[in-house]
C-alpha cells in the first residue's frame, strides 16, 4: 500500500508556510530530538538526566547529596539503598547490582554532567536520542530495583 508523504509541520488551509504552495506535497523532517528555543539538542537529556536524579532521591530519602553520590550510595556493593532483585548471592543478582553501580554514577557523570556545562558544544539530535536511551534503561532498571532497603546504622 502506498502512502501519501506528509506534508511540511506548517501547512495551513491556505497552504504551506515553508514554500506557500497550496499543493505541497514535500515530505515533512522526521521526528527529533525536543530542542530548546536555540535550537539547541542538549534540553532533553540534561531534563531527563535531572528528572531521574530527583527521582531516585526522593525515593532513597537522599535529597542531600549530589547526584553522583547518591547513585554510588544507592547502588553501593555494601548496604544498597536500591536492590536488583532476587537472591544477592546469585551471579546474574550480583551482576547486575555492580553494573548499577558502576552505570548509573557514569551516566550521570558523562550525560547529565556534560550536557549541563558544556552548552557550548552543540549536541546533535542523534547524540540526544543516544543518550536519552541511555538514560531511559538506567530508569527502567531503577523501577526494577527493590528498595529502599533499610539501612542499619
Amino acid at each position: 500500500m502506498l502512502t501519501r508523504p506528509r506534508l511540511h509541520p506548517g501547512r495551513t488551509a491556505r497552504g504551506c508556510r515553508r514554500c506557500a504552495s497550496s499543493s505541497c506535497r514535500t515530505p515533512s523532517r522526521p521526528p527529533t530530538a525536543s530542542r530548546s528555543a536555540t535550537g539547541s539538542a542538549t534540553l532533553s537529556p540534561q531534563t531527563a538526566a535531572e528528572t531521574l536524579t530527583t527521582q531516585v532521591k526522593a525515593r532513597s530519602g537522599l535529597s542531600s547529596m549530589d547526584a553522583t553520590n547518591v547513585y554510588e550510595k544507592v547502588f553501593a556493593a555494601r548496604a544498597p539503598v536500591l536492590r536488583w532483585p532476587g537472591d544477592a548471592n546469585d551471579r546474574t543478582v550480583s551482576s547486575m547490582q555492580n553494573g548499577l553501580a558502576k552505570y548509573a554514577p557514569g551516566l550521570n557523570m558523562t550525560v547529565r554532567n556534560t550536557a549541563t556545562h558544556e552548552a557550548a558544544d552543540e549536541m546533535t539530535a542523534q547524540q540526544a536520542l543516544e543518550r536519552l536511551a541511555a538514560l531511559s534503561l538506567l530508569a527502567h532498571w531503577i523501577d526494577e530495583c527493590e528498595g529502599p532497603i533499610p539501612t542499619e546504622d
